[in-house]
């Protein structure tokens, strides 16, 4: 699997690789899973950028986005962000204790296909989300 350089692609949108923006793609490369605004801060402010503000994060995010780096996905109401290219089939979320666990599972295809086909309908984005409960949570109840 080729290695994915945050500041290629950034450089290929002719967008500036400031600090904060490198920072978050390092975040999502090395997380994995989508990530809500709220964990991408606490990140940040593990990586010494104790002043990041929502707006300022808000606006990066908005930048990924708009240039289809990140995709953003609603899990339990709220919305979390993950790389484009790392979109996982599926996601497991717990409603326990609010967990994700990205599937690595690869699932079938064809009744999708089908029913954009019959439905004249292309599909830019999908998410598959899975609601439930975890291992963890599941030994604790």
């Amino acid at each position: 699997m080729l290695k994915f350089d945050p500041e290629k692609c950034l450089a290929s949108f002719h967008g500036r690789a400031s600090k904060v923006r490198r920072a978050i793609m390092a975040i999502f490369i090395e997380n994995k899973k989508p990530l809500s605004v709220a964990n991408i801060i606490l990140e940040l402010k593990s990586r010494h950028f104790s002043t990041i503000n929502k707006t300022t994060v808000y606006r990066q995010l908005k930048f990924l986005l708009d240039r289809q780096v990140i995709t953003g996905v609603e899990i339990a109401g709220s919305k979390h962000y993950q790389l484009t290219h790392q979109h996982p089939q599926g996601i497991f979320f717990c409603t326990h204790c609010q967990k994700i666990i990205p599937s690595q599972e690869k699932f079938k295809m064809p009744s999708i296909t089908k029913a954009t086909k019959e439905n004249h309908f292309k599909v830019n984005n999908f998410s598959l989300i899975f609601l439930g409960i975890c291992q963890d949570c599941q030994k604790n109840i």
